[in-house]
């Protein structure tokens, strides 16, 4: 399980770097950002949803996950796209982190 969080921080560093990298158009990389950031807040807002049905709630991990999705959408609305893109992925892992804590 932690090979595939660390492979999806990995794809989201690769992909995050070669688009800021690659877009020459501050326009363009800002929609291609902010596409992402939204996108992953309702990716992670639905896996937080599901893994509060199947984790205890009262987890510190859980709690965390869901302060960083509260953080990115000030993110968001404040037009940081890679930090509310980091935060996605760190509430990604909290909620993974939680499940796995949850079936022991």
């Amino acid at each position: 399980m932690m090979s595939y969080i660390r492979k999806s921080l990995l794809s989201i560093g690769l992909v995050t770097g070669l688009t800021v990298t690659l877009s020459g158009c501050a326009s363009i990389q800002n929609t291609q950002l902010a596409y992402r950031c939204n996108s992953n807040i309702s990716a992670v807002t639905a896996e937080l949803e599901k893994a509060s049905k199947e984790a205890n709630k009262q987890s510190i991990l859980w709690s965390r996950a869901n302060s960083l999705i509260a953080a990115a959408r000030i993110q968001q609305k404040s037009e940081e796209f890679p930090g509310c893109i980091n935060k996605t992925a760190q509430a990604r892992h909290y909620i993974n982190r939680s499940l796995q804590v949850s079936s022991l």
